[in-house]
């Protein structure tokens, strides 16, 4: 397996709360944020307000381990916050892209699922391969 391109994003969907509000509860700043939009074309801007930290500008490297292992170093010390987050109805999750050339896919590491797991997160990929 060659893996040509991949990224990790941790993301926060909420109904209830501002990205102010978000930012506040987190004490880290997102990549990226857009609070809820009811005029919005798309289901998931009108429903929810959404922030995310990405490795995408971040990280220049095609390990996967390498772009969570940065996530959940961002993450550490917020499971309190993050419980607090799912408590009052929010989804979270990190979502990772995975391209590769030829076959094969990612992994995670027995240490990743273990903090993934206290953090109460899912991973989720996104997998493409060049090979057609």
């Amino acid at each position: 397996m060659a893996c040509v391109r991949t990224f990790a994003t941790f993301r926060v969907f909420s109904r209830k709360h501002t990205i102010d509000e978000l930012n506040d509860i987190l004490g880290i700043q997102p990549t990226k944020a857009n609070d809820r939009n009811p005029s919005s074309r798309r289901e998931n801007e009108r429903e929810f307000s959404i922030w995310t930290l990405s490795t995408k500008e971040a990280l220049n490297s095609v390990d996967e381990h390498e772009h969570i292992d940065y996530l959940l170093s961002k993450l550490s010390g917020l499971a309190t916050s993050l419980a607090r987050l799912r408590q009052e109805g929010c989804l979270l999750d990190v979502f990772c892209y995975f391209e590769i050339d030829g076959q094969g896919g990612p992994s995670l590491a027995k240490g990743q699922m273990k903090i993934l797991s206290e953090l109460g997160l899912d991973i989720v990929w996104d997998i493409y391969s060049e090979t057609r």
